[in-house]
């Protein structure tokens, strides 16, 4: 059965967002090589977003064999970065995606709009116009504090025991824990990466992504990024349920 969690939490006064990342990949993009067509598509967003640099950057590949991780580099790429004018949001566009990353919002509608609104642009631009994406991502990356979290007994006040579990249950002076969790959905694939990074840090990284072709269809990726997101709020709920009880948030 697919991870099925959803949560409506509103503002929190204390998130511990550090990153929010919405990526789609698309077939090779011609016209970011053009820079009168990125400022065309500039022009077109219009005051949402200024366009304020670039750049390029280094892609690599990862490949495993018995011998071990091997890295290698390809041949960068361009990239060119927008930014919102409170510089609260960032945009990315290079030959194969378009991405907005934020590390801070109010609300979810905020964000969803930012990416909606990007993804409206390019797709109604003729220099650009993709036909479909290759790869859709939802990232949300937290990262809690707490000095509880150092401490065996009270670690469960913060995160929900069932997660921790075998941290919980083995032995004491936990200094470090690790885990990956990869759910098939029924449109994607839910990752989930958890753990105490540090004395009194607990990361959670949750990845909700699709790998197989889709049109390019700005209110279908909408929709998906928003439902996306709805199940990986719900996993943060559940993850940290007794530290937002604590903050008084009803979950």
């Amino acid at each position: 059965m697919p991870v099925d969690l959803t949560a409506d939490l509103g503002p929190l006064e204390e998130a511990p967002l550090q990153l929010a990342l919405v990526q789609v990949r698309t077939p090779p993009l011609f016209g970011v090589d053009r820079p009168d067509a990125v400022e065309a598509l500039a022009n077109d967003i219009g005051d949402d977003w200024a366009l304020v640099d670039e750049g390029r950057a280094q892609r690599v590949e990862v490949h495993l064999s018995p011998a071990g991780v091997a890295q290698s580099g390809e041949e960068s790429e361009r990239v060119w970065r927008f930014e919102s004018p409170d510089q609260r949001y960032v945009g990315t566009l290079t030959p194969t995606s378009v991405a907005v990353e934020t590390r801070r919002y109010e609300q979810f509608d905020e964000f969803h709009g930012r990416v909606e609104g990007l993804l409206a642009a390019l797709s109604s631009n003729d220099a650009f116009a993709p036909r479909w994406a290759s790869r859709v991502g939802v990232r949300y990356v937290n990262e809690l504090r707490d000095d509880r979290l150092g401490n065996d007994e009270a670690r469960a006040e913060i995160v929900n025991s069932e997660l921790l579990g075998p941290a919980q249950s083995l032995g004491n002076g936990l200094l470090a824990s690790l885990q990956e969790l990869r759910f098939q959905q029924e449109d994607g694939v839910l990752a989930i990466r958890h753990g105490l990074n540090g004395p009194a840090q607990y990361l959670l990284d949750t990845d909700h992504y699709g790998e197989q072709r889709r049109a390019f269809d700005t209110r279908e990726l909408s929709d998906t990024v928003r439902r996306w997101h709805d199940t990986i709020e719900g996993v943060f709920a559940w993850a940290f349920g007794p530290w937002l009880r604590d903050q008084g948030v009803e979950v």
